[in-house]
């Protein structure tokens, strides 16, 4: 594969070309790598990393949040650092043991692994419809805890409601999300 320009990278992305998206995993994949093993991290961390910042960076180029001022690498690797930084302060914060901390995550272990399969089988088109398919309520809070790394209380207090309110939501959009995209890889299948 020969190398992209920053034009080719963000067209590409912007049409869901799969040949594209292969080139940012192939090219960025072992960099990401390698800053995430040097700043406290695993090799699983680093794949979550890419997975999750290849979804943000594929987010704002879709919804033209992408300015295009700089070279695509150094944005996709703010990108990067910031939420790798905002991932640590969050363990910090979340002891592993604590009973709230994991009932407070509880199903998005499954919701990430049906999102990561989606983005290695090349099928964000399918993620994206199925976002598309959801209600306002639903994509505003998985787009502002998932792409827009917002807090569940930030949330809420935008939206005006309880914390565990935002919680529940959050947990029942998850689930209508994985259903309409399952439905969507169905129709590709056929």
């Amino acid at each position: 594969m020969h190398k992209l320009s920053d034009q080719d990278i963000v067209a590409g992305l912007k049409v869901d070309d799969r040949e594209t998206l292969r080139h940012v995993y192939k090219t960025l994949g072992p960099k990401v790598l390698g800053y995430v093993l040097n700043n406290s991290g695993s090799r699983e961390d680093a794949d979550e990393l890419l997975q999750n910042c290849v979804m943000k960076v594929w987010h704002n180029i879709k919804n033209d949040k992408y300015d295009n001022r700089g070279k695509f690498e150094i944005y996709f690797f703010n990108i990067v650092t910031y939420t790798w930084i905002d991932e640590l302060r969050k363990r910090k914060k979340r002891p592993a043991d604590d009973i709230d901390s994991v009932s407070m995550y509880l199903g998005e272990d499954s919701f990430e692994i049906m999102y990561q399969n989606v983005l290695k089988n090349g099928q964000v088109q399918s993620l994206y419809k199925a976002l598309a398919r959801l209600g306002e309520l639903c994509r505003t809070v998985i787009s502002a805890f998932y792409l827009d790394n917002k807090p569940t209380k930030e949330i809420a207090e935008q939206e005006g409601v309880a914390d565990s309110a935002i919680r529940k939501r959050l947990f029942d959009c998850r689930e209508r999300l994985r259903g309409l995209a399952q439905e969507e890889m169905n129709l590709l299948n056929l």
